[in-house]
């Protein structure tokens, strides 16, 4: 387990996204990630080994829905 926290999130208007995080944040751009399904991730560096991706889809987006794919979350140390 890594000491960092990765956040995604999916857009239709990435260069929007990506002014706003490198631009206006300061983010740095790491690469690319074509992760199929017409979805294009862009991976930024967040501090320590976190990983911002903001995945670029290339269908719209239909109904906003939250997921949580792993329940286990640990804070300091503590689960």
């Amino acid at each position: 387990m890594k000491p960092a926290l990765d956040v995604g999130l999916y857009s239709n208007h990435i260069d929007a996204m990506r002014a706003f995080y490198e631009g206006e944040l300061g983010l740095a751009y790491n690469h690319l990630l074509k992760v199929g399904g017409g979805v294009h991730q862009h991976r930024l560096d967040l501090a320590g080994d976190g990983v911002l991706k903001l995945n670029a889809a290339r269908d719209e987006l239909g109904k906003l829905r939250a997921e949580v794919k792993n329940e286990d979350f640990f804070l300091h140390g503590q689960r």
